[in-house]
C-alpha cells in the first residue's frame, strides 16, 4: 500500500461557501436566474 501524499496545483484547489442550497429568498435577494430553490440547487450540484 502506498503512503504518497498527493499534490495538487493552485487550479486544482477550489473552494466553495455559502451556495445556500434550498434558501429560496436567497434568489430574490441576489437576483439568481432560477424560479425556485429546487432548480437552483440541482444547477449548482450540476456546476
Amino acid at each position: 500500500m502506498s503512503s504518497q501524499i498527493p499534490t495538487f496545483t493552485p487550479e486544482q484547489v477550489w473552494f466553495t461557501s455559502d451556495t445556500h442550497f434550498g434558501h429560496e429568498n436567497i434568489i430574490r435577494f441576489c437576483n439568481r436566474p432560477f424560479k425556485n430553490a429546487e432548480e437552483m440547487n440541482s444547477e449548482l450540484i450540476r456546476r
